[in-house]
């Protein structure tokens, strides 16, 4: 294949990888309700069931992003996505609660890998002030999954049952190994020479120095980023988990009219996200407008935006329709969060530790997902079946705190220019950086 045809070919298949993989995060949350009611679980044991696709969510995603350092991407995304497919099919032959718990586990180690690989695969193909759009083109395989999922799964659901549900996501996640096989490949673009003065500083070339890990992970901007991320997919696993029950046993929508709320509310995520990535990357490109502006405040913002919206919709009665709107809002405002968030790390990681950067800020991020359906699941059952609607308010504005608080203080740490300045001084001051590294690193721009 000819260069740009194989760079946008790679861009739409690994769209395609994440519309997998959050139909296949989404699935438990579409059949819910038909499952606890058959299989007999409480909204305690849902939310144990829910966590537990995070408990080696982390740890494999951190890992995954060393070995994306030395391992081409395309082996790697390959074999996680064959394990998401293999996953499915166990529990629709033994649907038991520890079946549930085991095959959710497996499964969530191989999707923790998935996002921050594809975002480094993507990254082989375009330069630095180039990658917010194709972040964000990839990022939109999130929304446009449950969008086709949730009305899909839930017609599957209730013309045949919900173990057809699984059996879709088995199939869709090997055809895509099976195209992927063939397209697949790495891009070799590196950083840019130079930008226009006042946008990203570049990051580092794949020959160039290696800066401790102990001094990265302090720096304000990564743990701003951490914790921005960590707010979202907070949101983000609470509404791909308890949202359809919500709307169901809350709301009192029936499951076909469930499935197609979800694609609305999740269908906001496109716009927000496209349109928030095209203004960051016009601000820094076009504009001149420094990063710390054009990136950090503006994402930070809009998270804590969303947090406000979220309040909106269960404090102010509106009517339902206002509801849905601002709940929509809030849900996908902080998504933004993974599509800037890895262009402000990129922006000052060392080439050769991108990966495990973007790992490590996707793992640490996301273990949200471990906490957040459990306690949910807390605050949904202790309202009691009588009052189970307050209970998934509660659960909303708790999220909402989360998003107004580390959006905002997301605003004041992040500077991503100031960051890789940083990271220049402790190259050319440390022993274990080269002469000819050095060298290099005092062309790059400031």
């Amino acid at each position: 294949m000819r260069s740009e045809f194989r760079k946008y070919a790679v861009v739409a298949l690994l769209f395609v990888f994440m519309v997998v993989n959050f139909a296949d995060k989404a699935v438990l949350g579409i059949v819910g309700v038909p499952l606890m009611k058959d299989v007999g679980i409480t909204p305690q044991e849902f939310g144990y069931i829910a966590s537990s696709f995070f408990l080696l969510y982390s740890i494999s995603g951190i890992a995954f992003g060393f070995l994306a350092n030395r391992i081409k991407s395309k082996y790697i995304l390959l074999g996680l996505a064959a394990v998401w497919a293999l996953t499915q099919f166990p529990v629709v032959f033994w649907p038991t609660v520890p079946i549930l718990v085991m095959s959710r586990m497996l499964l969530g180690a191989a999707e923790g890998p998935a996002y921050p690989v594809a975002v480094h695969a993507v990254y082989k193909w375009f330069p630095d002030d180039r990658r917010t759009l194709p972040t964000a083109m990839l990022s939109q395989g999130a929304p446009v999954g449950v969008i086709i999922a949730a009305p899909l799964l839930a017609h599957l659901i209730a013309r045949y049952s919900w173990h057809a549900a699984f059996i879709a996501c088995g199939v869709l996640g090997l055809a895509w190994c099976v195209l992927w096989a063939f397209i697949g490949k790495e891009g070799g673009h590196g950083e840019p020479a130079s930008r226009p003065a006042g946008t990203a500083v570049a990051g580092f070339d794949e020959d160039g120095p290696r800066i401790p890990y102990s001094r990265l992970l302090l720096d304000p901007s990564l743990i701003g980023t951490v914790l921005a991320t960590f707010a979202a997919f907070w949101i983000l696993t609470v509404g791909l988990t308890w949202l359809p029950p919500y709307l169901e046993q809350g709301l009192g929508y029936v499951t076909v009219d469930m499935g197609w709320l979800i694609a609305v509310i999740v269908g906001a995520n496109i716009p927000f996200q496209l349109g928030g990535s095209w203004l960051s990357q016009h601000l820094l490109v076009k504009k001149g407008v420094p990063s710390r502006l054009s990136r950090a405040v503006l994402m930070s913002g809009l998270i804590a935006l969303g947090g406000v919206s979220l309040f909106a919709a269960m404090l102010l009665d509106f009517g339902p329709v206002a509801k849905i709107v601002f709940l929509a809002i809030g849900c996908a405002l902080p998504n933004i969060v993974f599509c800037i968030g890895p262009a402000i790390i990129g922006e000052f990681a060392p080439l050769r530790q991108r990966a495990g950067l973007l790992a490590i800020n996707s793992s640490v991020g996301t273990t949200a997902g471990l906490i957040a359906p459990t306690v949910t699941g807390w605050l949904v059952g202790a309202a009691g079946k009588a009052n189970v609607a307050a209970g998934y308010a509660n659960s909303y504005m708790f999220a909402g705190a989360l998003l107004v608080v580390f959006g905002l203080l997301g605003c004041f740490i992040i500077d991503p220019a100031r960051s890789a300045a940083r990271n220049r001084r402790l190259c050319e001051g440390a022993q274990t950086c080269p002469a000819d590294d050095r060298q290099s690193m005092s062309h790059a721009p400031t």
